[in-house]
């Protein structure tokens, strides 16, 4: 066979291809009266798939984050007033374990605060008027809890005024002497 041969061949099996897959895959009416002994089958339908049913987005829950777990404070639960009596036992206490005049110790609170454990002034306060760095320093002197909230108690005041007078002198109370 020669080569014009072998493609006119080529050609019309393509041509002949085509018609018959135009007969089997179009509708019946299209095709061809010479295939009369054609049967037609219906093709079978795809089930229709169900619609997507929209499902609610997620929202996302927040992420717990961890809370530090709290330092308990040192601060102390505020004191009803000290009474007189209790007053005089502790200037007695800490003048006598200081070696300092007791009297002396009871003017200075006097002078500064009335014997009112709350006192405030600015930055200072307590009976004895500390400001919170004299009274982080004396404290720590005295190896004592050292957190400046301490000065409102009455106690905590006498026994530190009495060791800063022990140690320093009353030069902290001026106008007190």
């Amino acid at each position: 066979m020669k080569p014009l041969q072998i493609g006119l061949l080529t050609f019309f099996i393509s041509l002949f291809s085509c018609f018959t897959a135009i007969q089997i895959f179009a509708a019946p009416q299209l095709i061809s009266p010479l295939a009369d002994n054609f049967t037609y089958i219906e093709p079978t339908p795809l089930p229709t798939p169900p619609a997507p049913t929209p499902s609610p987005t997620p929202t996302p829950s927040p992420t717990p984050t961890p809370k530090p777990t709290p330092t308990p404070s040192l601060t102390p639960t505020p004191k009803p007033k000290p009474t007189t009596d209790q007053l005089e036992e502790w200037f007695t206490k800490y003048a006598n374990e200081q070696s300092i005049n007791k009297d002396l110790l009871k003017k200075i609170a006097w002078c500064e605060s009335k014997y009112n454990p709350n006192a405030t002034n600015g930055i200072y306060g307590g009976m004895y008027q500390f400001s919170p760095s004299t009274w982080k320093n004396t404290r720590q002197q005295m190896n004592k809890e050292s957190n400046p909230d301490l000065r409102f108690d009455p106690e905590a005041a006498i026994h530190a005024a009495a060791f800063r007078i022990a140690t320093v002198g009353d030069k902290a109370w001026p106008n007190c002497r």
